[in-house]
């Protein structure tokens, strides 16, 4: 087998430095469009301030609807939000468009591939 440093830094070097973003966001990419909702009025938070931090804020302000399997915040200020059912992420974008998330970013919640008009 492999011994577990070369594994650890492995791990280490994988969404680190990568500039894409693309280690995130590929759960949201495999995700049937039916179960994810588009967030909008998140922080923007430009290549340097995304933060697993957040995302993981963001997952638990959208276990509010239902089940949120992943969530993330992308760069300008939009994101993504994955539900285990169809159901949980048509909740979602009901009860929580609008809501305010992390004090003061009140946010638009809408069902994915139907982006609001800005």
């Amino acid at each position: 087998g492999m011994d577990p440093w070369a594994m650890m830094s492995m791990m280490m070097g994988k969404g680190k430095g990568k500039g894409k973003g693309k280690w995130s966001d590929n759960q949201a990419k495999m995700a049937p469009p039916s179960k994810k909702v588009f967030v909008g009025g998140l922080p923007e938070l430009g290549s340097e301030g995304l933060s697993t931090e957040l995302n993981k804020k963001l997952k638990e302000h959208f276990n509010q609807a239902g089940t949120c399997t992943y969530a993330e915040i992308g760069r300008k200020g939009t994101g993504t939000a994955v539900f285990k059912t169809d159901e949980e992420a048509l909740t979602a974008t009901t009860m929580l468009n609008g809501s305010v998330f992390d004090g003061n970013h009140v946010l638009v919640v809408s069902a994915w591939g139907k982006k609001p008009e800005a």
